[in-house]
């Protein structure tokens, strides 16, 4: 679109795809239709993201548990369970890092 020196609104003019005859800007949006359609599928990856969102990742009473057996001094950690799964996790680390 162009704006005249009066202030006035004029469609620009282009060529169509072919190249061959003139056609409006006008022309060329209003022959371009936009839609979009959303599928059954995306209905339901939306509710699916929905319901995950409203999950919590951390167990809050669990948490809120382990705290009260800290202050209570009850909390016991056994060294052998927390080095397996130290090393555990650094070998899923280094597989997924360092795939051969």
């Amino acid at each position: 679109m162009k704006i005249n020196r009066g202030g006035s609104i004029k469609a620009a003019k282009t060529r169509d795809a072919a190249g061959g005859r003139p056609v409006t800007t006008q022309a060329l949006v209003a022959s371009s239709a936009d839609r979009v359609e959303l599928s059954r599928v995306s209905a339901v990856l939306t509710r699916v993201e929905e319901a995950l969102n409203a999950v919590s990742v951390v167990d809050t009473a669990r948490v809120e548990a382990m705290m009260q057996s800290i202050h209570e001094g009850r909390f016991m950690v056994d060294s052998a369970v927390a080095a397996d799964r130290m090393v555990a996790a650094v070998r899923e680390h280094l597989l997924l890092h360092n795939p051969h």
